[in-house]
């Protein structure tokens, strides 16, 4: 059966500051997450704003490859992996939006492994789950 994945093109949050997402590789949801430490959770996003969001999301096929490889030079392996949310962790006036990148794994159930991310495509965090929410 083939999977027809939708461009994202608005972004509406619910009452806890998600939306289901897809993305063309990973075969399940994903969750993007406005933090609700950011005032920008609190107000509409701006179009300008919500079109920098929906730009990061489409390119998938960028960043997505990055985070899978530098997940695997941590265990020297190619590990399964599943990107569980992608987190907005930036402020809309911010120069560079960031977004944390939060992934379940087989070696580390317990933890998972967080990325932060520009829109630019530079990692400029990895570690644990946490890093990608805070």
């Amino acid at each position: 059966r083939q999977r027809i994945i939708m461009t994202l093109t608005k972004i509406v949050f619910d009452g806890d500051y998600q939306m289901v997402i897809n993305i063309p590789e990973e075969s399940n949801p994903v969750s993007l997450i406005i933090s609700d430490e950011l005032d920008a959770a609190y107000e509409p996003l701006s179009n300008s704003f919500q079109k920098k969001i929906i730009e990061f999301i489409n390119k998938s096929n960028v960043w997505y490859p990055l985070a899978h490889e530098r997940i695997n030079k941590e265990f020297s392996k190619d590990i399964a992996s599943q990107l569980m949310n992608i987190y907005i962790l930036s402020e809309e006036d911010n120069k560079n939006t960031i977004f944390g990148l939060l992934y379940r794994i087989e070696e580390d159930v317990e933890h998972g492994r967080g990325i932060k991310i520009t829109d630019d495509m530079k990692i400029i965090e990895y570690g644990i789950g946490d890093i990608a929410i805070y």
